[in-house]
């Protein structure tokens, strides 16, 4: 990971990018032209990546293999001020969403995520106690408030999401399992 690009981040998020590091060297190594977003764009536009020009919102869950659904961010509060801020969900501009659970991307495109939502509906939860200390803790400027679980089932059944496997013959499960925390 490049140190000064790391510097610009909590260290919390440095596991995230490090994650990203990953993706964009499975997405390179497919044979995609692939580079890394602006600092703005990532935090006021949740794009991460463009693949081939396309902005790409990557999302690591590990605890999706615990729980069976990805988390969307709806709500989420500023430290500072103590208002309530579009979740990156809602302002997202990102085309194509990559959901990493191990070594498995989840890759879907935006208007096929709506389209569960306006159909599907989810389910709205609020983060844990232990979520939120985490998240104040790495003085992050805004925490989490309300989070949407889709099920990932039903993406993969009715919906055209596509599953890629970074790294061949390695059991997922068996690989981070073990890594999913309560949100």
């Amino acid at each position: 990971m490049d140190k000064k690009l790391a510097s610009q981040y909590p260290k919390s998020c440095r596991h995230g990018l490090e994650s990203e590091d990953e993706v964009i060297e499975y997405f390179e190594r497919a044979g995609h032209a692939v580079h890394r977003s602006t600092r703005t764009e990532d935090m006021r536009m949740d794009i991460d990546i463009y693949v081939d020009g396309v902005p790409f919102s990557l999302k690591s869950q590990p605890q999706a293999l615990k729980y069976g659904t990805f988390i969307l961010s709806l709500v989420r509060t500023d430290a500072a001020t103590g208002k309530d801020v579009p979740g990156w969900f809602h302002r997202s501009k990102a085309e194509v969403y990559c959901f990493r659970v191990g070594n498995l991307l989840h890759i879907i495109h935006r208007d096929d995520l709506d389209r569960y939502c306006e159909e599907v509906g989810f389910k709205t939860t609020q983060p844990s106690k232990k979520h939120k200390i985490r998240q104040l803790q790495s003085k992050q400027r805004q925490y989490d408030k309300l989070l949407a679980r889709i099920d990932i089932h039903t993406l993969v059944d009715e919906y055209d999401m596509v599953i890629e496997d970074m790294i061949p013959g390695v059991d997922c499960e068996q690989e981070c399992g073990q890594q999913g925390t309560e949100l």
